[in-house]
């Protein structure tokens, strides 16, 4: 659950590229920092651009990039929200998942659909 800018809503892992990171290594990374786990990266799902306003009244230029995923095994981590970039976490199936999701969540949930479908 986000403790961010979508606060209260859930969405998934992800988070900021460091400078000269490869955009798979920074959703490993982020995925390790926020659940614990560490995902085994499969194909780009979408990609999406939007422009907001921050925090700090910058506007900014996010470019998300949804990558299937999976995990050899483990649960989520215990999580301290001293950093304030999380409050919980918390897997479900896609049937019941919680309520309210990020739109972002909510386009990932729907591709990661449409690529089971595909490859099945």
């Amino acid at each position: 659950m986000s403790a961010g800018p979508a606060q209260g809503k859930w969405t998934l892992p992800g988070g900021g590229i460091e400078f000269g990171e490869a955009p798979a290594d920074a959703a490993v990374r982020e995925c390790v920092e926020e659940t614990g786990l560490t995902p085994v990266i499969g194909q780009i799902l979408g990609i999406h651009s939007n422009t907001y306003d921050s925090d700090d009244g910058i506007e900014r230029h996010g470019i998300r990039i949804l990558y299937a995923g999976s995990f050899a095994e483990g649960a989520p981590a215990a999580v301290s929200p001293e950093d304030g970039e999380i409050d919980e976490v918390g897997w479900f199936p896609c049937d019941a998942l919680p309520r309210p999701l990020t739109d972002w969540a909510v386009m990932g949930v729907r591709l990661a659909g449409e690529a089971q479908l595909s490859d099945g």
